[in-house]
């Protein structure tokens, strides 16, 4: 069983590298190699191991994850509602598509150029893991630039074919959505990836010095 865990997690943490199929390959043949010379194989096996600076990648991917790659994120974002929900649920990721609850082009009047005046700051938390959820391309396409309130009515709206997930229903409990919501909700998300892959992932840093370091470098 921890042959099977250890191979889920080492797959898992290659596509957050964004590691092309070749690298992919190679580092599994190692894995198969460990598996055939089983009096060698254990948990703590060096086939199986991530580097600090490999680590520092995933966290570095996983704040625009959605840009990168939107199959690994999707495939992010339902291991995260199944740990928040504290069970695995067998359902097809082809009937749920992600959602921005901050808009990746709000209009100028509305609510959430209000509560993201700053446009870098607001581009970086669109983008962020923690403004992310799962909802079915028929609400994702009512959605789109809603205000925060008509957002959660379309989110919970009755859908049998596309039941509503924990990853969605959690963040309903905000009346708002700030920016310390999505950094909030990032935070617990990388909480819970630390549990599930066993990554010692750093803190992740803020929009506003998100925003800063990206100013400075230029």
């Amino acid at each position: 069983e921890y042959l099977l865990s250890e191979i889920d997690r080492l797959a898992h943490l290659l596509r957050l590298l964004c590691l092309g199929t070749g690298k992919r390959v190679r580092r599994f043949s190692n894995v198969v190699a460990a598996i055939r010379d089983a009096s060698t194989l254990h948990p703590n096996h060096p086939v199986f191991a991530v580097s600090r600076d490999e680590v520092r990648n995933i966290a570095f991917h996983l704040k625009d994850l959605h840009k990168r790659n939107q199959k690994i994120c999707k495939l992010v974002l339902f291991r995260l509602s199944d740990q928040i929900d504290g069970k695995v649920r067998a359902l097809d990721p082809e009937h749920y598509t992600i959602e921005h609850v901050l808009p990746q082009r709000p209009p100028r009047t509305s609510d959430w150029c209000r509560w993201f005046p700053a446009a870098d700051v607001r581009g970086i938390c669109t983008e962020n893991i923690g403004n992310l959820v799962l909802i079915s391309p028929k609400k994702n396409d009512k959605a789109k630039n809603a205000i925060k309130k008509k957002k959660k009515q379309i989110y919970l709206a009755t859908d049998p074919a596309v039941p509503l997930l924990a990853i969605t229903r959690e963040m309903l409990q905000n009346e708002e959505w700030r920016q310390y919501d999505i950094e909030a909700r990032e935070e617990q998300y990388f909480d819970l990836l630390r549990k599930i892959w066993r990554i010692d992932l750093p803190e992740p840093r803020g929009a506003t010095a998100g925003a800063l370091a990206k100013a400075v470098s230029q």
